[in-house]
């Protein structure tokens, strides 16, 4: 799992994000590939595998 470093506070907009678009009946797996979008937004020196497992992670998919 990756840490935000530098005070990021994306850990926030993530998770909005992946509950927002779940209650709008979203697919989860949609729903998890959107929020790992934001992820990398904020840090977008990090792979999409390693966003798609941090946010997994966050989710507790």
């Amino acid at each position: 799992m990756m840490t935000p470093k530098n005070g990021c506070d994306c850990r926030t907009a993530v998770l909005r994000t992946f509950a927002e678009l779940r209650s709008r009946q979203m697919s989860k797996t949609a729903a998890l590939e959107s929020a790992a979008e934001v992820f990398r937004f904020h840090h977008p020196g990090v792979p999409a595998k390693d966003a798609l497992e941090t946010v997994d992670e966050w989710i507790g998919c």
